[in-house]
Parts: structure tokens; C-alpha cells; sequence
């Protein structure tokens, strides 16, 4: 990445008004290492993730549990569990591209509702964005990447060296998802995956609540 693609970007993407910013466009070869350093913090392989996730609800509500994720990017298929500390599974459900089955699920996270929300932010993490996409530079020329992966949805990613990534998702022009990814002790395979040691979601509008995610261990299955 080059020196100008800095901290100043990363503040401007964060501090952006509520629609995505206008993309010019770059000479091809930048446009491919832009395009590989946003791909970067996505899985290829099989890995086994253990997370201990604190969250927070807003108005004192949260807690903290672990979460123990199965990815298989190339299935799109992902194996969820959520833990109390003392080790009482609360969730337990497995997702592919047309399924999604539920092996247990204890209140108040027995809703479909919820199912489909803890994967869709899951898949969101840790599946590559699939779907067209454009890179280039925003208007202060500042490098971006936006994927158009449904057909009123964009994810926009950006890097910052010395902080890592953040994802964006908008519906219908307005952001639904922002993910923070920090490249500081990341986990880098054999085979130069990178897996963030701590990651951040946030949702926005109704309802809203943060994840916050500490790696705990890291385990290829291939």
C-alpha cells in the first residue's frame, strides 16, 4: 500500500456522511493492489475461530461470551456456536448459501430473527464479499473498494496501515453495518491468510448494539 493511503483516510471513512462517497477511478494496476489489500482479512481456507465476543445493547445491557465459528469459504458454509463463560451452548446453527438450520438455541436467542442476524454479521466478517466491484479513489483521493452484493446493498472496505480495516454496509443507501478489523498481532498462516486478532462490529439503526471480538485461537482445518 502505498505511504498516502494513511490514517487521515480512515478517519474521513468513519466520520463520512450517511451516503456512500463518490468513487473516481485509478490507472488498472493501482486499482489491483487496492483490490488485494481489501480482499486481505478474508479467509480462503477451513479455520476453526474461538472468540471470547463482549457485547453492548446500550443502556447497561450486555455481557460476555465465546464464540466458536467454523468457516468454509468455499461452500459459503459457516457452523456457529455461542457459549456462556461457564460453557452452556445458548446457540448453536449451521448456514450455507440456501440454508440455515438450527440446532439450539436456548431464550432469548431462540428467535429466527436472531439466527439470521448472528450469521449474517458472521458471514459478513469473515466471507469474502462477492458480487461486482469497483476501486478506486473518493473524491479527497483516498482509496476504496465497493462491492454491490445484493441489489439494494454496497459493502464499502477500506485499510489503514497502522489500524487495519473497516467495512461498511449500506441498505438502500444507509449504513447498517460498520466493521473494524484490527491488523496489529494478526494470525498469519503458511499460506499468508490473515486473521485479525480483534474485530469490532457495530449495528446501526434498529436494533443497535456493538460486538466486540478477541481472538482466542486460531485453528486451519485444512
Amino acid at each position: 500500500m502505498k505511504p498516502g493511503y494513511s490514517a487521515a483516510f480512515l478517519l474521513l471513512f468513519l466520520t463520512a456522511c450517511a451516503v456512500p462517497p463518490a468513487i473516481s477511478p485509478v490507472p488498472p494496476q493501482a486499482e489491483f493492489e487496492i483490490r488485494s489489500v481489501c480482499a486481505a482479512p478474508f479467509p480462503r481456507n477451513q479455520w476453526q475461530l474461538v472468540h471470547s465476543i463482549e457485547t453492548d445493547f446500550g443502556g447497561g445491557h450486555g455481557g460476555m461470551m465465546l464464540g466458536v465459528t467454523v468457516i468454509i469459504p468455499e461452500t459459503r458454509t459457516l457452523q456457529c456456536a455461542l457459549m456462556t463463560i461457564e460453557g452452556l451452548v445458548v446457540f448453536n446453527a449451521e448456514s450455507g448459501p440456501e440454508k440455515l438450520t438450527i440446532e439450539r438455541a436456548v431464550p432469548p436467542f431462540d428467535s429466527n430473527e436472531f439466527a439470521r442476524g448472528v450469521m449474517d454479521d458472521i458471514r459478513l466478517m469473515f466471507f469474502s464479499p462477492r458480487g461486482p466491484v469497483q476501486a478506486g479513489n473518493t473524491d479527497q483521493g483516498r482509496p476504496i473498494c465497493r462491492y454491490k452484493t445484493g441489489p439494494d446493498r454496497v459493502l464499502d472496505i477500506a485499510f489503514d496501515p497502522a489500524s487495519g480495516w473497516i467495512y461498511r454496509l449500506y441498505r438502500s443507501g444507509k449504513p447498517v453495518r460498520t466493521v473494524r478489523a484490527d491488523v496489529k498481532q494478526a494470525v498469519v498462516s503458511p499460506a499468508g491468510e490473515v486473521i485479525p486478532r480483534g474485530m469490532t462490529l457495530t449495528a446501526h439503526g434498529y436494533p443497535e448494539y456493538t460486538l466486540n471480538l478477541k481472538l482466542l485461537e486460531a485453528a486451519p482445518l485444512q
